[in-house]
């Protein structure tokens, strides 16, 4: 669709196309309108409405209009009454001036009905000429160049004129007497039982509560035969005004969606005043009305993303342009391990993400970032947990990152060093890339970075209720005791470190190989075990030393 600007704006439809979803899209163009020949289209369609009003103006006044009526009008020259015989709502003042001219020109009745059937002969013709008329500015069609517009895009785009959309903006109204009085017309219309007890159900299932209307106790107004307000809505028999805004929501999706059974629903923030529990239950609902209509959702929230049943996902995001993009579910879920914990909302409503090993490691990151005043919503910073630094191959894969890159998404891996040597993290560095940031701890783990008396005593003083004060000195005892224990089990896991598996020789030809020749690969390979455990005995006191002075 085109529009344009005052001060004689219309709409047109530009261009009508057939397009199909792929990698290598392709486009069948059914119509395409160029701005001169809009122009000359809707100057063609203003007049057509032109003539069409007056003609329906003068056949009314021709059916209603009697001998009296024409001699009142030549004698008192009333405009208001011709108006109102005419319809007021269709006759402009070149109307009413031209059957002005006709009455005063007229010398009988019988004259004017004359010079009145005249003139609606001339504008048959002139309607007729009109839907006749040739475009002098062509337009293109499926078929070729057209200097008319074809019925059977007529036909189409009054078939796209008529599918029914309903679309819910994010400030909706609030839900109340319009609801309660449809619900209120089911009881007593034929076949209405039968809609009425569908939503009940489907409302006591989704949100747990009964809804049902009755008669208000209201009188009319002065003026009204029947009162505004002639029903009231009633959730588990309070009134809905006296539930939350959460029922009140739900309900009014509901509602609309079931009474109106659009063809296309737009919902604009369907979270809106629902708790994560109301939200599952409206992402269910929207599943179900998705079998009978085509539904459209933009949302914020998390569980409505990671809930979702999606068949196209357009990510939008605005810097200084607004951009759109297209991304098929079915090759995110190939590419992604959604499995491991990256869930869907982690890679459309974060622009930032920082990976950790565990949930201690972000309530740490958060509980220092809220110390030092650093909001990490305003940077739009997420977690996700690699559930151990074992999982890092995993969601480091190349088209994890390369996914994440092309959506700009800035990525930081934070990795306790635990028995890792510098050439190992230089490796793991250079295996990400020079795009990805990898920061790891100088310590062991970042839980050692809170193995401070000091900070422990205030926060316990700030955060436990007691009646002693905290004792520093006592934590500091508390703190050597526990890792006196911890540093034999941790000199051993960093010696264990530099033993590797070995595994068989990955250039063996794949053919069949007898037990002889198996077996012998097997002694090579614990031959090649025993050479590393000696190597290892050999540096063991070397490794030891250096281990206890880092």
């Amino acid at each position: 669709m085109s529009i344009l600007p005052p001060p004689r704006p219309y709409s047109f439809v530009q261009e009508l196309s057939l397009s199909t979803f792929s990698e290598n899209p392709q486009t069948w163009s059914l119509l395409q309108v160029g701005p001169e020949s809009a122009a000359e289209i809707h100057k063609n369609y203003r007049d057509s409405q032109v003539a069409q009003r007056e003609q329906e103006s003068l056949t009314r006044l021709l059916g209603r209009f009697d001998i009296d009526d024409w001699r009142r009008a030549r004698r008192e020259n009333e405009p208001y009454m011709l108006r109102a015989i005419m319809d007021a709502s269709g006759v402009s003042a070149e109307i009413i001036a031209s059957v002005r001219a006709m009455l005063e020109a007229s010398e009988s009745f019988a004259e004017f009905q004359t010079a009145l059937r005249t003139r609606l002969g001339k504008l048959e013709e002139e309607t007729r000429l009109i839907a006749e008329k040739r475009l002098t500015a062509p337009v293109q069609t499926f078929s070729g160049v057209e200097d008319r517009i074809p019925e059977y895009i007529k036909d189409l785009i009054q078939y796209i004129g008529r599918i029914k959309i309903l679309y819910l903006r994010e400030q909706r109204p609030q839900i109340g007497g319009e609801e309660a009085q449809k619900i209120l017309n089911l009881k007593t219309r034929r076949g209405g039982s039968e809609t009425l007890t569908r939503i009940q159900k489907v409302v006591a299932q989704l949100l747990g509560v009964r809804v049902d209307a009755f008669s208000a106790d209201v009188r009319p107004r002065l003026g009204e035969r029947f009162p505004t307000n002639a029903a009231e809505l009633d959730v588990d028999d309070f009134l809905v005004e006296l539930n939350g805004s959460g029922i009140r929501e739900s309900l009014r999706l509901i509602l609309d969606a079931t009474f109106e059974e659009p063809a296309i629903l737009l919902v604009e923030e369907p979270e809106i005043h629902l708790h994560p529990g109301l939200e599952t239950a409206m992402m269910h609902f929207l599943k179900e009305v998705s079998t009978q209509s085509q539904v459209f959702i933009t949302t914020h929230s998390t569980n409505f993303l990671d809930s979702g049943d999606y068949q196209r996902i357009y990510l939008v995001t605005k810097d200084k342009t607004t951009s759109i993009e297209s991304l098929a579910l079915q090759e995110l879920e190939e590419r992604i391990p959604i499995e491991l914990g990256i869930r869907l909302s982690s890679l459309f409503m974060y622009d930032r993400l920082i990976f950790v090993e565990g949930p201690s490691d972000e309530l740490i990151i958060r509980e220092l970032c809220n110390t030092l005043a650093v909001n990490l919503s305003r940077g739009n910073v997420g977690f996700i947990l690699l559930r151990g630094i074992g999982n890092l191959s995993y969601y480091a894969a190349k088209e994890t990152l390369e996914f994440l890159q092309k959506r700009n998404v800035r990525i930081t891996f934070l990795m306790d060093r635990d028995e890792r040597a510098d050439s190992e993290i230089t490796r793991i560095r250079d295996a990400l890339g020079s795009n990805i940031v990898l920061f790891p701890t100088k310590s062991r783990e970042l839980e050692n970075y809170l193995i401070i008396p000091r900070a422990g005593a205030k926060y316990m003083s700030t955060h436990i209720r007691t009646d002693n004060p905290v004792d520093e000195k006592k934590i500091e005892t508390l703190i050597e005791e526990k890792t006196e224990k911890l540093k034999g089990r941790t000199l051993l896991k960093h010696l264990c470190h530099h033993v590797r598996p070995i595994y068989p020789d990955r250039q063996t030809p794949e053919r069949a190989l007898d037990v002889a020749e198996c077996a012998e690969q097997f002694r090579e390979i614990v031959a090649g075990m025993r050479d590393v455990a000696e190597q290892l005995l050999n540096r063991l006191d070397s490794m030891r030393e250096d281990y206890l002075r880092y």
